[in-house]
C-alpha cells in the first residue's frame, strides 16, 4: 500500500498531520483528511490497525518522513515494502536531486502541482491546515499515484540492475534505524 502524509511543514518532529493519501494501483488514490468532519483522533483510531498490521507492507517516496509523522501520532509502521526515493538514488547516485516532482517529470513527463500553488510562498505563505480539503486531497492523491507508478517502474529497474539485495537487505532495513537515530540520537 502506498502511503503519503500531508502535513503543515517539512520538519518531521514538529509537523502536524493534515491528512493521509493511499494508493494500491496506478490511477486509484484516496485521501483521508484529519481536519475534516471525523477529526484527527477518529482518523488515527480508524487507521492505526491497518498501518500497524504486520500483514501489510507500505511504501512511499521518502517513507522515513511519513514514519516520523505517524510516530508523532502514536502509529508505528512496521513493514516497509519499498521507497521510491531510495530506489531513485540507487539507480542514479550521480543525481543530487531525487524529489518526487522532478522524478515524475523525468520519467512520465508529468508536471505535478507545485506546493506553492496551494500554500503560496514567502511572507504570504499559509499553512497546509488552512488549505481547503478540496485542494489538499487531489494534491496528496497525485503524490501517491505517481509514487505508485514509480514503484512499478523502479522495481523492474532495480531487478535489472542487480540492486535488489542492496535495496531489500540493506537500504530498507536501515530506514527504521535512521528514524530512531533522528528521534532519539545515537
Amino acid at each position: 500500500i502506498c502511503i503519503d502524509t500531508a502535513t503543515d511543514q517539512l520538519s518531521p518532529m514538529a509537523a502536524r498531520l493534515v491528512g493521509l493519501g493511499f494508493c494500491v494501483s496506478p490511477y486509484e488514490a484516496w485521501y483521508i483528511p484529519t481536519n475534516g468532519m471525523l477529526g484527527l483522533d477518529k482518523v488515527i483510531d480508524a487507521l492505526k490497525p491497518l498501518i500497524e498490521s504486520p500483514h501489510n507492507a507500505f511504501y512511499g517516496h521518502n517513507i522515513k518522513y511519513d514514519i516520523h509523522i505517524l510516530k508523532n501520532h502514536g502509529i508505528h509502521l512496521h513493514n516497509i515494502g519499498f521507497d521510491t526515493m531510495v530506489a531513485s538514488y540507487l539507480l542514479a547516485p550521480q543525481n543530487n536531486r531525487h524529489g518526487l516532482d522532478l522524478i515524475a517529470l523525468e520519467k512520465f513527463g508529468k508536471v505535478k502541482t507545485p506546493i506553492k500553488d496551494l500554500i503560496g510562498s514567502g511572507k504570504k505563505a499559509i499553512s497546509m491546515l488552512d488549505v481547503p480539503i478540496e485542494e489538499v486531497g487531489p494534491y496528496c492523491c497525485e503524490d501517491v499515484d505517481y509514487t505508485c507508478r514509480l514503484k512499478e517502474l523502479f522495481e523492474k529497474e532495480i531487478e535489472k540492475e542487480g540492486l535488489s539485495e542492496v535495496l531489500y537487505k540493506i537500504e530498507l532495513p536501515l530506514i527504521p534505524v535512521l528514524v530512531d537515530m533522528e528521534r532519539y540520537g545515537m
